[in-house]
């Protein structure tokens, strides 16, 4: 299964039923997706710049973490997306900064 499909099952579900409680499979698609994008995007980093992207790793374990505490605080699929999206969006104000402060970072 690519990241697209795992990605739109997790999308199809939040907008299928957004106030189901989350189950393990819809928790895994719709925090799993994004942790396979960001892993996929550190490897890329990793090989092509020889860099350790670790803001990337912390997300995708982070994002992976979620998973087994959605299911059992029984929140629901639009909490898991959101809570994903939060992650994303850290990951990108953590590149930001990091351009702002004159690090050099290979996009």
């Amino acid at each position: 299964m690519d990241l697209h499909r795992v990605t739109s099952a997790g999308d199809e579900q939040l907008l299928r039923e957004p106030g189901a409680p989350a189950t393990t499979t819809a928790a895994l698609f719709t925090l799993g997706g994004p942790a396979l994008f960001l892993a996929g995007h550190a490897a890329y980093k990793a090989v092509l710049w020889r860099t350790l992207p670790t803001s990337r790793i912390a997300a995708v374990v982070l994002l992976l973490a979620l998973v087994p505490l959605c299911v059992r605080l029984r929140v629901t699929v639009a909490v898991c997306a959101t809570l994903a999206l939060a992650v994303i969006i850290a990951v990108i104000m953590s590149d930001r900064l990091r351009v702002r402060r004159g690090v050099p970072q290979p996009s």
